[in-house]
């Protein structure tokens, strides 16, 4: 992990690399250029992906402006599962652990 880094922010940089190598989600975010906001309740713990040309261009500590704005809040550990791909999301949104 990097100085300074949260066990989440490593699990986004990883999610970044799957999901900008994985072909079949290209077409999927075509034409869907979002920021998706992930925050971790209890925290205050607050990252933005910027999604642009087909891909998650960058991962920002900042705000970032978009017409399409995705916000994603539950605790820590669910973003961290979330992400991670050990909770399914639709699961974790059902039960709760996860606002949308």
């Amino acid at each position: 992990m990097t100085p300074n880094a949260s066990p989440l922010a490593e699990t986004l940089l990883q999610f970044q690399d799957k999901v900008n190598t994985e072909t079949r989600l290209k077409s999927m975010l075509q034409g869907w250029e979002p920021v998706i906001v992930v925050e971790a309740t209890g925290t205050g713990w607050k990252r933005f992906l910027v999604v642009r040309d087909c891909r998650i261009a960058e991962i920002r500590a900042d705000a970032a402006e978009s017409a399409h704005v995705v916000h994603l809040l539950a605790e820590e550990a669910v973003l961290n599962a979330v992400f991670g791909g050990s909770l399914n999301p639709t699961e974790a949104f059902l039960n709760g652990d996860l606002q949308i």
